[in-house]
C-alpha cells in the first residue's frame, strides 16, 4: 500500500512539473513548442541553438503561417525572440538553420541589415509575428521545437490513461 502511495505522489508531482513547464509551450502538430522568456533565459543567437539541442530540440524555423502564427502565440509574453535562420552567407541569402532556403516570409519591411551585422532572426509577436533581422550577439528569449514523444500516435489519449492507470494498480 505504502508504495502505491509513493507511486501516486511520484505521478502527482510528475504532472505538476509537467503542467507547470506548459505554462510558456504549446503543442503544434506533434511538436512542442516551448519559449524560454528573456527575463530568465536571455541568449544569444549561438547560445539559443545550442540551449535547444541540450534540451532534446532545435531553435524554432517557422517555414509557414501556421508554425509562424504558433510560435507568436507562445512567445507573446515578450516583444522578441530569436528563430532559426539568418543571412549566414551575405544579406539578403536568408535560409533557415537547416540550409533550407525562405519559401514562405514574414519580413517587417527587412531585413535592412542596420549598422551591417545584422545576420540572424528574430520574431516580433507583437506585430502578428513578423520577422526582423538582428545583430546574433544581442540576448532575447527563444522558441525551441522539440517532439512530442507521447503523441497521439504512440500513445492514443485512453491507452495511455489505461497504462497510468495500470502501473497505479
Amino acid at each position: 500500500m505504502r508504495y502505491r502511495m509513493l507511486e501516486v505522489v511520484v505521478l502527482i508531482s510528475s504532472i505538476a512539473s509537467v503542467l507547470a513547464g506548459l505554462q510558456n509551450s504549446v503543442v503544434f502538430d506533434g511538436t512542442t513548442l516551448k519559449f524560454y522568456d528573456g527575463q530568465h533565459d536571455s541568449a544569444t543567437f549561438g547560445t539559443a541553438v545550442v540551449s535547444c539541442i541540450q534540451k532534446g530540440g532545435e531553435l524554432v524555423m517557422p517555414k509557414n503561417k501556421k508554425l509562424n502564427d504558433a510560435v507568436a502565440q507562445v512567445a507573446k509574453k515578450v516583444s522578441i525572440a530569436w528563430i532559426a535562420g539568418g543571412g549566414f552567407f551575405g544579406e539578403g541569402n536568408y535560409e533557415w538553420n537547416d540550409g533550407e532556403r525562405h519559401e514562405w516570409s514574414n519580413w517587417a519591411g527587412e531585413p535592412d541589415n542596420f549598422g551591417g551585422n545584422e545576420n540572424c532572426m528574430e520574431i516580433l509577436p507583437p506585430l502578428e509575428g513578423m520577422w526582423n533581422d538582428k545583430d546574433c550577439c544581442a540576448k532575447r528569449g527563444y522558441v525551441c521545437q522539440i517532439r512530442t514523444f507521447i503523441d497521439d500516435e504512440i500513445f492514443p489519449p485512453n491507452q495511455y490513461c489505461l497504462f497510468i492507470h495500470h502501473r497505479l494498480q
